[in-house]
């Protein structure tokens, strides 16, 4: 027989902090973002709760219907585990990602459909080698290209 789940009672979680962001157009071709996050908890090892985090990004608009986005992502060092079972929380690194999307509009190519995208999405592009559980690598650098119709 399977002797099922062992539970653990482990308390209950406090966090606090402030999150942050900020959106700004300059010029006709370019705006940026940057958003960031700081939470204090209660333990501090509770699990997936980095003290910092951040986003940035820009996205550029060289010429008609192209666009380019770059987003960066960073997340400092935090635990991970499981809330309900008595294993320990084992720390995960910190790691910072970086991703780039082209996209380019053909505009209405088929009656009824306003516009159609081609796009080439490129994540993880500095080929970071982090996790977000212990034995679950991320991918590496990956790519994905698509068509994106808008009726």
């Amino acid at each position: 027989t399977f002797p099922g789940p062992k539970y653990d009672n482990t308390g209950d979680y406090q966090s606090s902090g402030v999150e942050a962001a900020i959106y700004a157009n300059l010029f006709d071709i370019m705006n940026i973002y940057f958003g960031g996050c700081y939470q204090d908890t209660t333990p501090e090892d509770t699990p997936f709760a980095p003290e910092f985090s951040f986003t940035s990004g820009l996205n550029l608009y060289p010429m008609d219907n192209l666009n380019l986005n770059f987003v960066f992502q960073y997340s400092d060092e935090f635990t991970s585990g499981n809330q309900r079972t008595p294993a320990a929380n084992i720390l995960i690194d910190s790691y910072m990602l970086a991703n780039l999307r082209i996209g380019y509009n053909f505009g209405e190519i088929f009656s009824g459909v306003k516009f159609t995208e081609l796009f080439l999405y490129i994540e993880n592009c500095f080929d970071t080698d982090y996790e977000l559980k212990p034995g679950y690598p991320m991918p590496g650098i990956n790519a994905h290209f698509g068509i994106k119709f808008k009726m």
